[in-house]
């Protein structure tokens, strides 16, 4: 099968797996990520009281209702502007 293949019906395959290696890398990478949140919360807990160990896992936080969402955005942007006419 392979010896009737010229270059130009190998490139979607090849262009296939550099595709999936990508998407595999950055699997990887986010997975690393979130060990080393989870590794600092852990050492942040054993070292202080003050830090607690997430109860849940990082991204199933509840969620905020759009309507207090709303408020603490316009406190922000209220605060920053207040910021900006002081200085």
């Amino acid at each position: 099968m392979f010896d009737r293949l010229n270059p130009d019906t190998i490139l979607p395959f090849k262009k296939s797996w550099e595709n999936n290696q990508k998407r595999q890398y950055d699997y990887d990478n986010h997975v690393a990520w979130l060990h080393g949140l989870y590794i600092r919360s852990a050492i942040g807990s054993a070292m202080s009281k003050k830090n607690k160990y997430p109860k849940q896992p990082f991204g199933k936080e509840e969620k905020i209702p759009d309507a207090e969402r709303f408020e603490m955005f316009a406190q922000a942007v209220n605060s920053t502007m207040k910021r900006n006419k002081d200085a």
